[in-house]
Order: structure tokens, then C-alpha cells, then sequence
């Protein structure tokens, strides 16, 4: 599977890539040095889906996706639509604990994506700025 998130210092993405690690064997990161590069985004890639230590909770897991879809699709206001939060994906993983318990692998997932990202800025600003 193939997932574009924002850079996992964003809670929504941190609980995504969280997500993808316990139900699959592996996950790999991507970050395109080329394109992409001075924008806050990045790819996981997950492969063994179902093979990870929490791939039998994927039901329950779907189940819970599926009846956050509906309430991002109709719960907001007068039964509009709503903006997904970290919250929205505490069944997951809260912030919470995962500062609390997983802060030292998130940083060590994204350091790499960090790097790229800062490489990318400076060319654009170079680009955008050539008199600094």
C-alpha cells in the first residue's frame, strides 16, 4: 500500500504511519529528493498487510474507519460534512501515548524525510532569493 501523508511530525500523519506499522511487517518511508522535496509531504509504503503484530485487529480497525467516514461525511453541522482532527484517530492511538511510548521511533522515522525537506528549502529559497 501506498499512503501520501503529510510529514509525521502532524499528529494525523504520526497516528496513520503508527497504523501501518502494526498491522503490516514493514514499513518504508519515501521523499522524493527531485519532486517534492521543499513541500511538507512524504510516501509510506507498507507491505504484509495483515502480517504485522496487529493484523488480525484490521476488522475492528475497518469497522472504526468506516463509521469515522460517516461522521466526517455527515456529522458536522446540520449534517455536513466535518474536517478530520488527531482526535478522530484515538481509536488508534491517542497523542498521548504516542509521545509518551513511541516519540523515539516517530523521530527516527522522520529524520530522514526532515533532512530531504531541509535540502529542498534551501534550493528554493536560493532559487526564490539568489542575493542571500
Amino acid at each position: 500500500m501506498l499512503v501520501r501523508l503529510p510529514l509525521p511530525h502532524k499528529p494525523v500523519s504520526a497516528k496513520i504511519v503508527y497504523l501501518l506499522t502494526i498491522i503490516s511487517e514493514r514499513v518504508q518511508r519515501w521523499k522524493p529528493k527531485s519532486m517534492n522535496a521543499d513541500r511538507g509531504v512524504f510516501y509510506a509504503i507498507a507491505r504484509g498487510i495483515g502480517k504485522g503484530e496487529q493484523g488480525p485487529q484490521i476488522p475492528t480497525i475497518l469497522r472504526n474507519f468506516k463509521e469515522l467516514w460517516a461522521d466526517l461525511t455527515f456529522g458536522g453541522e446540520g449534517g455536513s460534512s466535518r474536517c478530520l482532527n488527531s482526535k478522530d484517530l484515538d481509536f488508534l492511538i491517542t497523542t498521548d501515548d504516542l509521545v509518551r511510548h513511541h516519540l523515539r521511533w516517530l523521530e527516527t522515522f522522520g529524520r530522514p524525510l526532515w533532512r530531504v525537506q531541509q535540502i529542498g528549502m534551501r534550493a528554493l529559497f536560493k532559487r526564490n532569493c539568489p542575493e542571500h
